[in-house]
């Protein structure tokens, strides 16, 4: 495990850690219906920095995530999916500050269409961050908005 260490005088390195726990758990269901394919996920995540630092907090462990999943592939050729990913209570250091800041929690919904146009060929729309959500994985550095892909799959 790599820690941000302060090493006084506002200065700061990445050292390997001496000593961390993480511990969880996760449970996960599939079920395939009439109308569509059904995948749910969650993850809990305890972390912690048993390290002599300044800190027990670790870096980027969401102590929360859940995924939904729903698809449905049709005989003709034609498929969806929606997917919804939960994320939350983040932790992550402020890179001028060196402050620890608490990350937002977000919710991020994305959508795929695809349509089989010859025998191993795709044509694929795709659609992340539906809801155009600002977030942050990491701290600072805000990821993509709403963004549209279109485009050809090829399965070889």
């Amino acid at each position: 495990m790599i820690l941000n260490v302060p090493l006084g005088n506002n200065k700061y390195q990445y050292q390997n850690a001496g000593d961390v726990t993480l511990s969880g758990v996760e449970f996960s269901y599939k079920k395939s219906i009439k109308y569509a394919d059904i995948n749910i996920n969650y993850t809990y995540l305890y972390s912690e920095n048993n390290s002599d630092t300044s800190s027990d907090k670790l870096e980027y462990r969401p102590e929360h995530s859940a995924n939904i999943v729903l698809n449905k592939n049709y005989i003709f050729g034609f498929g969806w999916r929606l997917e919804t990913y939960y994320t939350g209570k983040r932790y992550g250091i402020d890179g001028d500050t060196k402050a620890w800041k608490s990350l937002a929690d977000f919710t991020i919904f994305n959508i795929r269409l695809s349509q089989n146009i010859f025998n191993n060929y795709d044509l694929i729309l795709r659609v992340n961050n539906l809801t155009d959500k600002y977030y942050e994985v990491e701290y600072g550095f805000p990821m993509q908005g709403r963004n549209i892909n279109l485009g050809i799959e090829a399965h070889l």
